[in-house]
């Protein structure tokens, strides 16, 4: 196993840090029995040939290796390592993502810049390609009797877009079939990044919001839903993430071990409730109530929604608008009577911000 890692001249590659020498030795620790130097090696591979985003050009030799490893069963943690590679196949270019930072100002019409994001975004390509180059071996994974592997495969094959007319009669049959709620969510949340946005698709997933599925379930089923229907959501759909927000102890802890987990689960239900669009208003006056028992993280989240909903995801201009003057009015007023909407001063004077809206409680009631 691992080979081939000698014959690759890691001295001559990069990564963030520089040379690419430490690269064989972490690839050889991810198939080590000692658990804590597994996770070590991973964590370093996160910041070295995978750093805050970007990938390198030593990330693309390293994928092959890994690909191997999550083929061998006597390797642990394979999940981990398949839900790592769908990181890097989601990688970018870090000039391309930050050239427009003031310090590269003086650079962005020097040739040589130029040249250096082109090649940086072929090293994204390329290591997209690179892993999509095992998508047989992760559809074989999703018939595994380890549960971990059958829920990170699904993450990894909604990144190989190119093969997604293979990859969706597998998804289909394996809901079909499957028993593990938290496979099944994965399942539904990935094929809804696979699935084109047509309202024809829409009942493969309604047929999961039914009450004899678990929450967990029925929430991935409602946040497909409404990012494939938008403003065209059924009623029962939307009703299921402001049900979750109200009460999200059923599956706070299952929805946070989903790759697809961005951040906590009242946060990433917000922001999925934004694909609303003007259908939002009639989740508003819920998100205004729950602001009464969420804690000062959760409320910021709330509030971006409400906001984005109650304004159309614009700033205000010099006066409310009296289409939606009661409902605007509504909002800043929930938002100006918490407390706990402003645990996090600076962060809600932040957001206040980005809508046009005074910044201060004080300022904000005056307004009113």
């Amino acid at each position: 196993m691992l080979e081939g890692l000698e014959v690759i001249n890691w001295h001559a590659l990069e990564h963030a840090y520089g040379m690419a020498d430490d690269v064989p030795d972490l690839l050889r620790s991810l198939a080590s029995a000692d658990a804590p130097f597994r996770q070590d090696a991973l964590s370093k591979l996160y910041s070295n040939i995978y750093h805050q985003g970007t990938v390198f050009e030593a990330t693309v030799y390293a994928i092959p290796f890994l690909i191997e490893l999550i083929q061998t069963e006597a390797v642990q943690d394979r999940d981990k390592i398949l839900i790592y590679l769908a990181h890097l196949a989601r990688g970018h270019s870090y000039l391309e993502e930050h050239q427009n930072l003031l310090f590269y100002s003086d650079e962005l019409d020097n040739p040589e810049f130029q040249v250096q994001i082109q090649q940086e975004t072929t090293w994204a390509r390329h290591v997209n390609y690179a892993v999509c180059s095992g998508t047989n071996i992760y559809l074989s994974l999703l018939e595994h009797n380890n549960s971990k592997l059958r829920t990170a495969a699904p993450y990894i094959l909604a990144c190989c877009q190119q093969r997604a007319s293979e990859i969706i009669p597998h998804f289909k049959r394996c809901l079909a079939q499957e028993r593990s709620p938290q496979v099944k969510a994965s399942l539904i949340l990935s094929l809804g990044l696979l699935e084109l946005p047509q309202l024809a698709n829409i009942e493969l997933f309604i047929q999961f919001l039914s009450s004899e599925e678990s929450d967990l379930v029925r929430l991935s089923a409602a946040m497909t839903l409404v990012r494939l229907a938008k403003d065209k959501t059924p009623p029962e759909a939307i009703a299921i993430p402001i049900e979750i927000i109200e009460n999200p102890i059923s599956v706070r802890e299952s929805y946070a071990r989903l790759a697809w987990a961005n951040s906590d689960v009242i946060s990433d239900v917000c922001a999925c409730l934004c694909y609303l669009g003007g259908a939002g208003n009639v989740v508003i006056p819920a998100l205004i109530n729950a602001l009464n028992t969420v804690d000062g993280y959760s409320a910021l989240s709330i509030v971006r929604t409400l906001l984005y909903l109650a304004f159309n995801g614009h700033k205000l201009a010099d006066t409310i608008e009296q289409k939606n003057a009661d409902l605007q009015i509504s909002v800043i007023e929930a938002i100006a009577s918490y407390d706990n909407v402003w645990q996090f001063n600076s962060n809600m004077a932040h957001l206040l911000g980005s809508f046009g809206l005074p910044q201060e409680r004080n300022q904000l009631q005056a307004f009113l």
